[in-house]
């Protein structure tokens, strides 16, 4: 079962998920900047990146006990793993989103690693003939791929607070995801273009304070240029989490949550 929502609540969506950080909000920076920090970490950032649906499951219900009225911590991150069940009902979405990643990389390299290859193999200065021959067919993959990651991104926003908070198995919950979206692909629309925009302004003042921690770190040579860019992952990594598991959870409460959730709803249709 699903709701169907108007098109202006993908905003919505953003907007109201800064109203759960009112309450709680130092524990929810704690939440992002551990995440943001995790995920820095080189070599670490790669088991991170995959378990990335299990962290924002932990985040999410570090919102949901904090709407109920209850004290969220630090070691909520972990709930897609510490809670019984939740990490079981979890891992289909990783191994989904890790099917997803390997085909779009071989989709890229069949595309254009010849091409790459050869430019490799050649040394000295790239062709430039070789290099518009390699554009066009990544321009392809790329106009292909992007439909085709936005669609599944949807489907994961949709999922990973069910799994989590309502015991669907992950897999059940991408299935039937697929209805839900279809339902508000206005409000989904709407969404993808506020975090467009959201992301480019989070891009300006990130860009300042990277020239000036370049400038900074380049005097303290290799370990320095480390430690910025730890610091730099950790910050945007943690405005992203929190921001976007915020808006997670506010979707789940429209679309999906159960009527013990209905006070936190605007109106919507409920749709089988």
């Amino acid at each position: 079962m699903h709701r169907k929502v108007e098109a202006g609540r993908g905003a919505g969506w953003i907007a109201d998920g800064f109203s759960h950080l009112k309450s709680n909000g130092g524990v929810f920076a704690s939440l992002g900047l551990l995440m943001g920090f995790l995920s820095s970490l080189p070599l670490l950032s790669i088991l991170i990146g995959l378990l990335t649906p299990v962290l924002h499951a932990g985040m999410v219900s570090a919102y949901d006990s904090s709407r109920r009225g209850e004290t969220p911590t630090l070691g909520q991150l972990f709930d897609g793993i510490s809670r019984p069940g939740a990490f079981g009902r979890l891992f289909p979405l990783v191994l989904v989103m890790l099917i997803v990643a390997v085909v779009a990389i071989v989709l890229l390299l069949v595309a254009v690693g010849p091409a790459l290859f050869s430019l490799i193999a050649g040394g000295g200065e790239p062709d430039p003939d070789k290099v518009l021959a390699m554009l066009a067919p990544l321009f392809l993959v790329i106009l292909i791929l992007f439909p085709v990651g936005v669609v599944f991104g949807w489907m994961m926003f949709l999922a990973v607070p069910r799994a989590m908070l309502e015991g669907v198995s992950g897999f059940t919950a991408l299935r039937e995801s697929f209805a839900a979206i279809g339902a508000n692909i206005g409000a989904f629309i709407v969404n993808l273009l506020c975090w467009i925009a959201l992301v480019i302004v989070m891009m300006i003042p990130l860009m300042v304070l990277g020239m000036l921690f370049g400038i900074l770190a380049s005097a303290a040579g290799e370990l320095g240029q480390l430690f910025a860019q730890v610091l730099l992952g950790t910050l945007f990594g943690a405005f992203y989490a929190v921001i976007y598991t915020a808006s997670m959870y506010q979707a789940w409460l429209e679309i999906h949550a159960p009527t013990d959730a209905d006070e936190a709803q605007p109106p919507a249709a409920l749709e089988a």
